[in-house]
């Protein structure tokens, strides 16, 4: 269909940003805007959601008042966005309360109750997937004991992606990417909804479709502000772990992505249910009715750099400010010939409020330095955090059989060749690097153009938009050295985990 464009949009966590594509994927143009987080307290996380809206429809005016191209021809609008957490609507339309974000740690007390009951297998067996305090079904439980008269108001639950469809159509509705239902047969699951005491709002809790058909007309008078045509269809889904996926061209068995940034999200694609290992990840339906990614969320990536930068780095922030650098590139410089293993130097990147949920679920688990000596300096530190990137990666990557020989790398750490090859040397596997930067956007806009006919089927879709651009080859020998610092790194975190207890109990007053 030639002369067709789509706009893929992606709320996400840290930016909400909506991107034009043509019909061979290009990005035309992206407009973004910050996300503003609120923080009511400490471990409280939430975002105001008609701000949210208000910020994701300016991205779409911004990106259409900038290109050049006939409003006839854009043929769909796609979102994408940030899972889990809890937005709430009203009877009246409008928000029951803030969303509570999914870095949120208010429902840490009731995660911890789950695992010590023996629930989180119960779950698991369910959906196929595991939960952390920032999990909707979590957080739910967390706010009928809490919060019931909050939660009673609502007349829809679901999430970010949903939000922003209901506000484009005033119809709301998701998709089968969505992780509280059963993905082997690929819809809801009212036994999840009960095991976990809910059962009264199964009906609030959105619907499914299939990602075929995840979609109502955008409202008329929306359409007219915009200037699109009348009843453009709006695809809500699927949520950006998948979207990711799709967008990298992981989409069969053999294929594997990771998006490297506020988290570490490590994606596998399967051509049939397979939710082993058990309790560990997520299992979750991809576009077609035989694709199935298997996902493991790391809570934290690229915040560990951040925090470093921000607490230990100033020297690199006055080089790159003096020499009018970016402090990134002042960082790699003086970290790359620090040798593999940092010096001995080993950091877990367990930092954000909710523990951590891939490749293990611990809501108690928090960031550490190891073996730090009077001979090792900064760069010895950023060193071991930018690695821990690649630990993580890998300590996700073991959970499956057959380990990919390559892997796509996306997000913010895509753009730091160093850490590229650190994950290629750590894992073992080609680092590849695919044309574009919006890959969520990009996944989504890809369904609704299979959807509405520009291709037969994805992998049509995957073959004229996905293209590799850049790969990174392994150093085996860096990789049998990295190898032996890994078996390190995974002893040091199975000694934590009572410890980790310990710290949460006295600081909760329980010790």
């Amino acid at each position: 269909m030639e002369g067709k464009y789509i706009i893929g949009i992606d709320a996400g966590t840290s930016k909400i940003k909506s991107v034009l594509f043509d019909d061979k994927g290009n990005e035309l143009y992206v407009a973004s805007e910050d996300v503003k987080l609120i923080y009511p307290a400490p471990g409280l996380v939430e975002q105001d959601m008609n701000e949210a809206w208000e910020s994701t429809f300016r991205t779409v005016k911004e990106l259409l008042a900038n290109v050049n191209v006939n409003k006839a021809d854009i043929a769909a609008i796609a979102i994408t966005g940030q899972a889990d957490g809890t937005w709430l609507i009203g009877e009246d339309g409008e928000p029951v309360c803030n969303s509570y974000n999914w870095t949120d740690s208010r429902a840490l007390s009731k995660c911890i109750e789950w695992i010590m009951s023996g629930k989180d297998m119960e779950v698991y067996n369910d959906c196929g997937s595991t939960f952390y305090p920032g999990s909707l079904s979590v957080l739910m439980a967390w706010m009928k004991e809490n919060e019931p008269e909050v939660l009673n108001k609502a007349k829809y639950i679901g999430g970010c992606k949903d939000w922003m469809k209901f506000k484009f159509t005033g119809v709301f509705s998701g998709d089968t990417s969505y992780m509280f239902g059963n993905p082997a047969e690929r819809c809801r699951n009212k036994e999840t909804i009960d095991h976990i005491g809910c059962g009264e709002y199964y009906e609030k809790i959105i619907t499914d479709r299939p990602l075929q058909d995840a979609w109502d007309p955008i409202k008329p008078e929306l359409a007219a502000e915009l200037g699109l045509n009348e009843g453009i269809p709006v695809f809500g889904g699927p949520f950006d772990f998948v979207a990711c996926a799709i967008g990298s061209g992981t989409l069969n068995y053999g294929d594997a992505c990771a998006v490297v940034g506020t988290t570490t999200n490590v994606s596998f694609a399967l051509n049939e249910f397979n939710p082993e290992p058990l309790n560990v990840g997520y299992t979750i339906c991809g576009y077609a009715d035989n694709q199935w990614v298997r996902a493991f969320g790391v809570m934290a990536g690229t915040p560990n750099i951040e925090w470093t930068i921000g607490h230990i780095g100033l020297k690199y922030m006055m080089a790159a400010q003096q020499k009018g650098t970016d402090v990134y590139a002042e960082i790699e410089e003086a970290i790359k010939d620090i040798p593999v293993g940092a010096g001995g130097v080993i950091y877990h990147p367990y930092a954000l409020p909710g523990g951590e949920r891939s490749p293990f679920v611990k809501p108690t688990a928090k960031a550490n330095f190891f073996g730090l000596g009077v001979e090792h300096t900064t760069d010895h530190l950023m060193r071991a955090v930018y690695e821990s990137i690649g630990y993580s990666l890998l300590d996700c990557a073991i959970n499956i059989e057959d380990k990919p020989d390559s892997i796509t790398i996306m997000g913010g750490g895509a753009k730091s060749p160093l850490l590229c090859q650190i994950i290629a040397d750590i894992t073992g596997m080609d680092v590849v690097l695919t044309q574009g930067s919006e890959f969520g956007a990009k996944g989504t806009a890809m369904a609704a153009a299979t959807s509405i006919g520009m291709f037969d089927t994805i992998e049509d879709a995957k073959a004229a938009w996905v293209h590799e651009a850049k790969r990174f080859k392994p150093n085996m020998e860096n990789n049998a050295e990295y190898a032996k610092y890994f078996k390190l790194y995974k002893a040091i975190c199975a000694s934590m985990f009572d410890l980790w207890d310990m710290r949460a109990g006295i600081l909760q007053g329980m010790i």
